[in-house]
């Protein structure tokens, strides 16, 4: 926490420029592609998954919803 808290100030207090947000319709396809990986490790491979794995990928689902909506 320490090595960032400079950041963080400078940051707060624009010590330096900011640029504005571009949105990139690769935020949602790497999402997807994460999703598509654990769904092949689930099918093809017979992978045993745990609840945090599965609560994590449906996360990620549910981010990629929000965001393509937002």
């Amino acid at each position: 926490m320490i090595h960032i808290t400079p950041f963080m100030i400078g940051w707060q207090r624009r010590w330096w420029s900011r640029n504005e947000f571009h949105w990139r319709w690769s935020v949602p396809g790497v999402a997807l592609a994460l999703v598509v990986a654990f769904a092949s490790g689930l099918l093809f491979f017979g992978e045993r998954t745990d609840l945090m794995k599965t609560l994590a990928v449906l996360g990620i689902l549910v981010e990629i919803v929000l965001t393509v909506l937002v």
